[in-house]
């Protein structure tokens, strides 16, 4: 799993325009023409992050290091790791259209393993953007592969394996055809 990049950018997005703050207000308390437009367009297209691409992996997801994040050395602690992976492997499979929303009713899957490999340090502050792509595809289970990178510098890969799961007997069963048919495209 070595990932080759190329940067896809993002530069605005549009935004809910909700009018100029109270700030943009003229001293007889009317908001000017000029201020008012000026406004709206701030408010309706926000600055976006560029996220890398990550060649051979269809989905990106990007987290920020936070302070709680940290451990007593200054660096990010080892199971926030399997945070950020579980957040992306979540909002990968209902992009996939496997569930709309994560309970038991709907995700039909079970978490069976982790295999994480750290490779660097991730410290306050960075952006870490998280790949996943579909892997192995059995007859009840299947493999998610994930690279975990700050800029171009990998800081983890890891694999997890997932378990279509019948939670009404308490088994595990076959992976549904569109379930098969999402995952493999």
């Amino acid at each position: 799993m070595t990932p080759a990049s190329s940067t896809v950018a993002h530069a605005f997005t549009p935004q809910t325009c909700n009018g100029p703050p109270s700030s943009f207000a003229a001293p007889d308390g009317a908001a000017t023409n000029a201020a008012r437009t000026a406004t709206a367009s701030a408010a309706c297209f926000m600055p976006v992050y560029t996220i890398p691409h990550v060649e051979g992996f269809p989905f990106m997801h990007r987290e920020t290091a936070r302070f709680r994040d940290l451990d007593p050395m200054g660096h990010v602690n080892n199971a926030v790791f399997l945070t950020w992976i579980e957040t992306a492997r979540i909002e990968f499979l209902r992009r996939l259209g496997t569930f709309e929303r994560p309970d038991t009713a709907q995700m039909e899957m079970i978490l069976a393993r982790v295999e994480l490999d750290f490779r660097s340090a991730v410290e306050f502050g960075d952006d870490v953007d998280v790949a996943v792509r579909t892997g192995r595809l059995g007859t009840k289970s299947f493999d998610l592969e994930h690279v975990l990178r700050v800029g171009e510098r990998v800081v983890a890969q890891a694999r997890t394996v997932l378990v279509a799961y019948d939670y009404d007997r308490n088994e595990s069963k076959e992976i549904p055809d569109e379930w098969r048919r999402r995952l493999a495209a």
